[in-house]
Order: C-alpha cells, then sequence, then structure tokens
C-alpha cells in the first residue's frame, strides 16, 4: 500500500502546481520580448521590440534597423515582415512572415522555421506537434499547413508552411496567439 502523503505534503504539492500554473500563466502573456498580449497600440510602440515602428489601421511593423538586428541576431535571413496585429486596440497576435521563395529554396525556408522551433523550445519546452521532415510533395496550390506548433496556456504559436501557386512560390507564416485576447467584445456601431 502507499503511504498516506501529510497534510503538509499535499499543501506543498498545490503550491508546486499554483507556481506551475502561474509560470505557465505569465508566459502566455508574453507575445514577443517585451511585448504583452492586451497592450494598446501606444503601448506596444513604447517596447523596445516595436520603438520606432509603423503603425497601419490594426497593425504595428517592427521598425526596419531593429528587423535587421533581429534578422542578425537568428540568422533569419528570409523574414520579410514581423507585424504586431490588434483588435479593438489590443494586441492579440504577433504575425511573422517570410519572403517568397522558389522550389530551391524550400530548406532555407525549413531550416529557418526550426530555428524558431529551437528558440521556441528553449523557452517553453517542446513543441505539442511537429512534422516529420517537408519536401515539395506537402505543398499543395495556396494552401498551407501545419509544421509545428506550441502551446502555452493560453498562447498558441503556430508555423505553416504554405505555396503561393500564382507564382510557384514557397514561404513560412508563424503566429503567436492567445485566444483570451481581445478581452474587450467588438460592440457593433449604428
Amino acid at each position: 500500500s502507499k503511504p498516506q502523503l501529510t497534510a503538509i505534503e499535499i499543501r506543498n504539492l498545490a503550491i508546486q502546481d499554483s507556481l506551475e500554473q502561474a509560470k505557465v500563466d505569465s508566459l502566455a502573456l508574453i507575445a514577443w520580448g517585451d511585448v504583452k498580449f492586451g497592450m494598446s497600440m501606444k503601448e506596444v510602440l513604447a517596447t523596445e521590440t516595436f520603438k520606432g515602428g509603423r503603425k497601419y489601421d490594426d497593425s504595428i511593423t517592427m521598425e526596419f534597423e531593429r528587423e535587421q538586428n533581429l534578422k542578425r541576431a537568428f540568422g533569419l535571413n528570409n523574414l520579410a515582415v514581423f507585424w504586431a496585429e490588434f483588435k479593438e486596440n489590443e494586441l492579440y497576435r504577433i504575425y511573422i512572415k517570410s519572403y517568397y521563395l522558389t522550389a530551391d529554396n524550400i530548406d532555407d525556408i525549413v531550416s529557418e522555421c526550426d530555428l524558431f522551433i529551437r528558440n521556441f523550445t528553449e523557452k517553453y519546452g517542446v513543441p505539442s506537434y511537429k512534422k516529420n521532415g517537408v519536401n515539395i510533395s506537402d505543398f499543395n496550390d495556396d494552401e498551407e499547413f501545419e509544421y509545428a506548433k506550441f502551446q502555452i496556456g493560453d498562447k498558441t504559436i503556430t508555423i505553416v508552411l504554405g505555396e503561393l501557386s500564382s507564382e510557384v512560390r514557397f514561404y513560412y507564416h508563424i503566429y503567436i496567439d492567445n485566444n483570451k485576447f481581445p478581452k474587450k467584445k467588438h460592440v457593433m456601431t449604428e
């Protein structure tokens, strides 16, 4: 028979669990670096990550120099766009996109995704899903397929690969979302 846990042991385990949960919750709120989900456009423009970025209706792009530094730091030669996206003026997604590349660059696209995966794995542990290898036959015209996925509490990181058939070009997209945002529900205006 198993020895009974003492009240103190039970309490310690509960504390352990809630600390784990608190850690997951705080990681889930981080969109990228010092950027948190739910921030307003103004707040996001005040972060290190998006300082000097360009503001559009519902998005902010990373400032060119910062984007170049990021590309150099991570070895992301094919990264084309790094956006913060908003609904109801709340950050709900970081959206990263590569250039559209020709078929002979598919390996480059995949290995760049692997760089992201390595970095996310260091932060969050192993992905909840990871496709084994990619070849040209995995791509279908104008369709995207999942290459890897991370789930951290309410935050999901999805890495997809796709083909733009009109130009026979290949790309990756990375979405970092938290499904708790926007917290404000959209109210239709008259």
